[in-house]
């Protein structure tokens, strides 16, 4: 009787671990076809002998795969010195009086701002 319950258990384990790697195997599938993974290469250029038109460019995010930010808010100086250390690094941008500050944490994040200093349309990137 102890044998046949062992034999059980065991079928259970076995009927688990082959359910586990196939919801693996049909997930990565799923997010393949979304493009999601992306078949990426590594590739040497010699800009002098190569012809640039050739050049195969290799995405792996899908278009706004990264969201910009496209109406900032930003704080007062005051509100900024207590959320930010001293070494922390910014873009600044000053136009037309009109004075702004990106922190690059920020940015490694959305990697583009779309805003307007100072009355002039602007993209701040990183």
């Amino acid at each position: 009787m102890y044998a046949a319950i062992i034999e059980l258990n065991i079928k259970k384990w076995v009927f688990r671990l082959v359910m586990a790697v196939m919801v693996v195997f049909f997930g990565f599938l799923i997010l393949k076809g979304t493009g999601l993974f992306r078949k990426t290469e590594i590739l040497e250029t010699n800009f002098q002998t190569t012809n640039l038109q050739q050049v195969k460019m290799v995405t792996v995010l899908s278009k706004d795969g990264i969201r910009a930010i496209k109406s900032p808010t930003f704080e007062t100086v005051s509100e900024s010195i207590e959320e930010m250390r001293d070494s922390e690094q910014v873009i600044g941008v000053s136009i037309n009086g009109d004075h702004r500050a990106y922190p690059i944490n920020i940015l490694s994040v959305h990697e583009i701002v779309d805003d307007v200093v100072g009355g002039v349309p602007v993209a701040v990137t990183w």
